[in-house]
């Protein structure tokens, strides 16, 4: 996957209790100034997205930043999230 463009990961954190139900999706994107760049998107599932562009570089870069995020978003309770699946498409984080 480090060479080429996409969608990287798609995170939710889902938690009832406290009623969080956030998303985090990172995409490596061609840039017009740069060979990619990283977009992030985030916001509440069922809401608007916000979105911003992290960074422009090199396509390997990107994909090394992405993985950097996913990791420290992992560990702040965030989960990976497929979209694969019969009860994926049930799933609340299926639109994402």
């Amino acid at each position: 996957m480090p060479n080429s463009y996409g969608e990287v990961c798609r995170l939710a954190l889902i938690d009832s209790v406290t009623n969080r139900q956030k998303f985090y999706r990172l995409r490596v994107l061609p840039d017009l100034f740069a060979p990619a760049s990283l977009q992030i998107a985030w916001g509440r599932i069922g809401k608007p997205e916000r979105l911003r562009i992290a960074a422009s570089g090199d396509l390997g870069e990107m994909h090394d930043l992405a993985a950097g995020i996913e990791r420290k978003k992992c560990r702040r309770g965030y989960s990976r999230v497929d979209g694969v699946g019969a009860a994926a498409d049930r799933s609340p984080v299926a639109a994402l």
